[in-house]
């Protein structure tokens, strides 16, 4: 089976995306270099996937939730899926970078070895630009959905990782501060980011755990920040990218379905029904003809 990408090239950037995949644990969604002209501005747009910039040269500055952060050659950016970010060169000195978009059941696992977070969205590289461009180079050819581009490809985007995991700061979870990693301030924090990038497949169980903190307490500390619980609001996520991809997409509502948490079609359309009020279908259909009107 060798499914196609979309690959697009210019004098100012390269990019394949929309790349198949059969594993489901960790896999890479797209990859590319460009080199921007100045103040060039890209966003603001959410990801379904997260994504790490390398930047080679230049600066500029990306805005993520709510923060601004003056980047330059040298170092790192991460924008963690399904947060808004806005990126633009700078004016005088504008950058070019490589990139990469990767997502899956662990992904969470390598974000929290590399140090990349929210709260943590930019470090410094200690690796030579030159590396990145080889390994862009590299990987060029392999894009197929065939099982030994997809090995290959899987071990590549492992060797990419590996090179931010001794560079950022030790992740919310590894903290030595009792008292402080079981605040509700960074229960709340942390939870936020682990489920925006495993809404589709976690468990409150599965939730408590990776906090280290009791499935009760994880209740408690839920209901008194959000007035919902930790399930409530695992549903609200699932619910956003559904909505999302139903009035942005042409994917099938089964798609929809998976790629939302809901498995399978029936089970969605019940839970959606029940929660919107009409079914995904006449949703999708009234989206399309409000902006036929817009």
């Amino acid at each position: 089976m060798c499914a196609r990408f979309i690959y697009k090239k210019n004098n100012d950037f390269e990019f394949i995306t929309n790349i198949g995949h059969q594993a489901k644990d960790l896999y890479l969604s797209c990859f590319g270099r460009c080199a921007t002209p100045p103040e060039y501005r890209y966003g603001p747009a959410i990801r379904a996937y997260d994504l790490i910039h390398v930047i080679l040269r230049g600066r500029g500055t990306l805005l993520l939730d709510q923060t601004e952060y003056n980047i330059q050659a040298g170092q790192a950016f991460f924008i963690p899926k399904g947060i808004t970010a806005d990126y633009f060169a700078d004016a005088y000195d504008p950058w070019e970078y490589v990139w990469i978009g990767y997502d899956g059941s662990i992904v969470a696992l390598f974000d929290r070895e590399t140090g990349f977070s929210l709260d943590h969205p930019v470090q410094q590289v200690h690796v030579k630009s030159k590396v990145f461009e080889d390994m862009f180079n590299e990987i060029l050819p392999f894009t197929t959905l065939s099982i030994s581009d997809e090995l290959y490809r899987t071990g590549w985007l492992y060797r990419m990782l590996s090179l931010f995991t001794n560079a950022g700061p030790p992740s919310l979870l590894k903290s030595t501060d009792a008292s402080d990693k079981q605040s509700p301030e960074r229960i709340i924090r942390t939870a936020e980011n682990y489920i925006r990038r495993n809404y589709n497949s976690i468990t409150v169980s599965e939730l408590a755990a990776s906090l280290q903190v009791a499935r009760s307490h994880l209740f408690k500390v839920f209901k008194k920040h959000f007035g919902i619980s930790p399930q409530q609001y695992i549903m609200e996520m699932r619910f956003k990218h559904a909505l999302t991809l139903l009035a942005d997409s042409r994917l099938p509502v089964k798609q929809i379905a998976l790629d939302s948490g809901f498995g399978d079609s029936q089970n969605f359309s019940k839970q959606f029904k029940k929660h919107i009020g009409i079914s995904p279908h006449i949703y999708r259909n009234t989206q399309k003809g409000e902006k036929l009107h817009e």
